[in-house]
């Protein structure tokens, strides 16, 4: 059994304290959320949590049970890194795992889960459903199969501030192939594919990779990701008014694609060369703008409304006309590129004392219109990066 409790109280100015309460990780601002109160004068921001973990491990049945809370009010950013507060959740894990070598499997692995959240003030902010299967035959080949299945939802945190938005059930499926990681050139493939009971809203993943050892002190690894993303109430922006604020959101289609490569070459036991070098490509389309109405309504033409917008491309907005009065957005499309690399030489001149020399290397481009990665993927070395070098040493003594 495992029992963790955590507290936190942050002191500071009030306008630093009511950056915290807007932040992502409290959204004290939330209109439909009658439990949370944004305070412009508190000048400290408390919480609390805990953690209580007790299960079995060992022998081929096994079991987890797990309860956790934070309050509204835990921060501990200041001291370590919390993502997201105010929630109360479970889960439920049950596995069953065989490691008695057959004619052809060698092991396998099953596991079912069961996890919820809700928020303080009783919102259902997440319900899922697992299923795991892992197998090794006698060559060492592993597979995966995993599915899960995520109940409707409301998220407190995709309007940025705003009221809770409804999540649609979703419905996961992921298959993986890895050959014998023992063997001097190895690989592996993974795909996922996940979809919303809602036209236009499915994702696509897919995962390469391929490791070559040609000598025992030299090892070259390649790993490439292609990701597509359809999803029909992406958020895009919220327009203040004269009654109230209008949150938009709209369908995005989103492409990501990534390479990394990575290469480590020992000298000596003791001298190293590292490199890893990784381009990164990101484009996204946006299309059928609708405003939030009812946002926890299970009906999507409740939740959204179509707009009839208008786009002035000297400004690369939007804007719409409602009740008399004119909102504007800004267009969301975006294309973005990145190639990031380092190159680290280390020297363990003594007994634990290590010299490390790092290059490291980094250029970026965004352009606020959708250009498909066909067009653009020459275009990332063509602009100026940057370059840092770094020296550190550290010498080991005995007291």
């Amino acid at each position: 059994m495992e029992v963790k409790t955590i507290a936190s109280q942050i002191n500071g100015s009030a306008d630093a304290i009511l950056q915290k309460q807007l932040s992502n990780i409290h959204r004290f601002q939330r209109p439909d959320a009658d439990y949370l109160e944004v305070d412009s004068l508190r000048e400290h921001l408390g919480g609390h949590g805990a953690l209580l973990r007790a299960g079995k491990n060992g022998g081929n049945w096994n079991f987890h049970l797990e309860g956790q809370y934070r309050s509204p009010g835990l921060n501990l950013n200041d001291v370590g890194y919390i993502r997201q507060a105010d929630f109360m959740g479970e889960e439920i894990q049950v596995s069953f795992e065989m490691n008695e070598p057959k004619k052809w499997i060698r092991n396998y692995y099953i596991s079912l889960s069961q996890r919820a959240r809700w928020s303080f003030g009783g919102e259902n902010t997440g319900s899922q459903v697992r299923a795991t299967l892992r197998l090794r035959n006698n060559r060492l080949w592993s597979f995966r199969i995993n599915s899960k299945y995520e109940f409707y939802s409301l998220n407190t945190r995709e309007l940025r501030g705003g009221p809770a938005l409804r999540i649609d059930p979703l419905f996961l499926l992921g298959l993986s192939v890895e050959s014998n990681s023992a063997k001097k050139f190895f690989g592996g493939i993974s795909y996922d594919f996940s979809t919303i009971s809602i036209e236009n809203s499915i994702e696509n993943s897919l995962v390469l990779s391929l490791t070559w050892m040609p000598i025992k002190r030299f090892k070259i690894s390649g790993f490439a990701h292609l990701w597509h993303w359809e999803y029909h109430q992406q958020y895009v922006s919220t327009i203040p008014g004269s009654k109230s604020p209008e949150y938009v959101v709209g369908n995005i289609d989103r492409q990501t694609t990534s390479f990394t490569l990575r290469a480590e070459l020992y000298i000596t036991p003791e001298l190293s060369i590292q490199y890893y070098g990784s381009p990164y490509y990101s484009v996204g389309d946006y299309e059928e703008f609708r405003r939030v109405d009812h946002s926890r309504s299970r009906d999507i033409n409740e939740r959204l409304e179509p707009l009839d917008v208008s786009y002035d491309p000297a400004m690369n907005s939007y804007s719409y006309l409602k009740d008399g009065e004119t909102f504007q957005f800004y267009n969301p499309d975006f294309s973005f590129m990145q190639f990031r690399s380092n190159l680290v030489f280390r020297w363990e001149y003594k007994l634990g004392s290590t010299i490390y020399v790092v290059w490291s290397h980094d250029r970026s481009g965004w352009d606020p219109e959708y250009n498909p990665i066909g067009d653009i993927i020459g275009d990332l070395f063509g602009i100026e990066g940057g370059h840092v070098f770094m020296v550190k040493a550290n010498f080991w003594f005995s007291l």
